[in-house]
Parts: C-alpha cells; structure tokens; sequence
C-alpha cells in the first residue's frame, strides 16, 4: 500500500501516476471482466428471490461504496462540486437502484444502452491514472465501475434483460433531457460531468477535439452513440432475425 495509499487531489504529488494499459490496469480489466461473468452465471442459477435479493445488494454495494468514496474526501478536506454524482457514472448507480428496487422496462433498457458502455468506457480509458493503483482513489474507480458493467451484464444471460433497439430514441431522448442542464451547471460551476466541457485525457474524446476543437468535439461524441450501439445491438438483431427464420409459419395440423 505504502505512502500514497490515502492521497487525495490536492495531495497528490507529481509523477506518481501510472500509464494507459500498464500491467496494473490490464490486471484490473481482465480482472473484472472475469468478475462479471462469475457473477452472470451464478445470477442465471439463483431462483427469481434469489436474484431480487442479489441486485438489491450489489445496487447497495455500488451506492454505498460511493458513499465511503464521498466520506473519506470530505473528511480529507478534499470534496468538492465536482465530485457530485454527475458524470454519467455517477447517475448509473441510480440507475442501478432504481432497478433494483421498481425494475422497468425503459430502466432496464438504459441500464444496457448507457450504464454498461458509460462504464465500460471509463474502464477502457480512465481519468484516474493520476493516482498510483495502491491508491484508495484508483482501487474505488476500479471497483465501482467494474460493478457497474456487471449488473445489467449479469441479467443478460438469464433474460431478464433483453435489449430492444426500438427503445433507443426514448433512451437517448432522457440522456439528452440529463445532459442539458448537466452542461449548463458545468458552465456556472466550473466542472466536467459527462465531459462536456473540455474531453477526458487519453480517450478518443481528444481526437475529436484535434480534429474539431472545442465544443466542436461533441459533434463527434455524438457521433460515437450510433457506432457504439450499433456494435451492439446488432448481435440481438441477429439472433432475432435468424429466431423468425425458423419459426414455422403455421403450427402443422
């Protein structure tokens, strides 16, 4: 663990950081994949109490592993607007309650449209590399976002969610609906949530800020929802098609 174990932002020293795909973070990736298809499978096995029972407490677990996140800033002095539950990530762990608790159609479809490549996203290119991996900061990032790509992982296999891309537009819709006032709070306020003021350092989010400056990069992050979804959905497309194929048109007499 060692020294920089409890550093905080405004303690944090220079050069301790690590790099994108490291040893230390390709641990924490397979790591955590293999965790969420651990996790799909035994979910698949539990009986339907057994499942509610599970996604209440993997919902809390997310929320109150954020909670202990919050509490140790605050207690270091160092929390601050800009750690509010904004970020898409952020809003995934009510998401993740919300589900848990009154689970819904249109929920259960954001859970796979948004909670699962927001972050899996943050997975694949994190902001946190600032901070050394023995780090309580980085071990919490690793570990919230790894349980957020498990939860509507693990409902796949069992079919409890079936994702419907004519539910998109509604989808997109609610995320456009978030992200209006999130970019007018960052405005006032100074932040970054969702990445809607400046691109995070390292993702594909600074290509697009290369190529078409600043705000000119979200033209492209836009652009990233149809390519995203597309990847997909398109084996549940699939699969649908090929089910219709096979169907017999008439039951034989």
């Amino acid at each position: 663990m060692g020294e920089y174990f409890w550093v905080t932002e405004n303690t944090l020293p220079d050069g301790v950081g690590v790099t994108a795909y490291c040893v230390g973070h390709v641990i924490w990736l397979v790591c955590g994949f293999l965790a969420a298809a651990v996790c799909a499978l035994v979910y698949r096995r539990l009986s339907v109490h057994g499942r509610r029972v599970f996604s209440v407490s993997l919902a809390l677990v997310i929320a109150v592993s954020e909670v202990v996140k919050d509490t140790f800033l605050a207690v270091n002095g160092a929390f601050g607007v800009g750690y509010l539950p904004l970020h898409l990530c952020g809003l995934s762990i009510f998401a993740c309650l919300a589900d848990a608790f009154h689970p819904t159609e249109l929920g259960r479809q954001l859970l796979y449209c948004l909670v699962l490549p927001g972050a899996l996203a943050a997975l694949l290119f994190p902001d946190w590399l600032r901070y050394p991996l023995c780090s309580f900061q980085s071990i919490h990032s690793f570990t919230i976002h790894i349980l957020l790509i498990t939860y509507p992982i693990m409902k796949l296999p069992c079919g409890e969610l079936r994702p419907d891309w004519k539910k998109l537009p509604r989808c997109f819709l609610l995320l456009v609906c978030v992200a209006a006032p999130v970019y007018v709070f960052n405005k006032v306020f100074g932040t970054n949530f969702m990445f809607l003021n400046w691109p995070s350092a390292g993702s594909p989010l600074e290509l697009f800020a290369q190529w078409l400056g600043n705000p000119g990069y979200l033209l492209g992050l836009a652009a990233l929802f149809p390519l995203v979804w597309s990847v997909m959905y398109l084996p549940w497309i699939i699969s649908d098609a090929v089910k219709r194929k096979k169907r017999p048109l008439s039951e034989p007499s």
